[in-house]
């Protein structure tokens, strides 16, 4: 059985070389990118099961990453977890009306979002 693609979005490209290194311990293929643009492009192109995106980043934020991706007809469907360091119920709200499949909140417990990831993958096969 091949492990499930997850793309893994953060402009921190420490913390994106960190949640690389550990979700690929927990039985993900990852790839990433630290620019939204490079995101919607490695999306589409590359059809990751699930989507870890960053909020917060420099000329095209997360929100626009979310929105986008949902109106492409070949990543609609797939499911995108936003991570950010927001705690405001705005922003768990905004995230929900941009159609995103789960909401974290950084810091955040690695082994929990292992967990939430991957029943984000098990969902969307179901």
């Amino acid at each position: 059985m091949s492990r499930p693609l997850l793309m893994i979005v953060d402009d921190d490209v420490d913390g994106l070389e960190m949640w690389s290194e550990f979700l690929s311990t927990q039985g993900f293929e990852v790839c990433g990118t630290s620019t939204a643009l490079h995101a919607i492009e490695l999306a589409v192109t590359r059809r990751p099961d699930v989507i870890l995106t960053d909020v917060a980043m420099p000329l095209v934020d997360g929100w626009t990453i979310l929105t986008t991706l949902r109106e492409h007809p070949l990543t609609a469907k797939t499911p995108i977890v936003v991570m950010t360091g927001r705690t405001d119920p705005e922003s768990r709200n905004e995230a929900v009306r941009r159609g995103c499949s789960g909401f974290v909140t950084k810091p955040c417990d690695p082994q929990a979002l292992a967990q939430i990831l991957h029943s984000k993958v098990v969902a969307a096969v179901a």
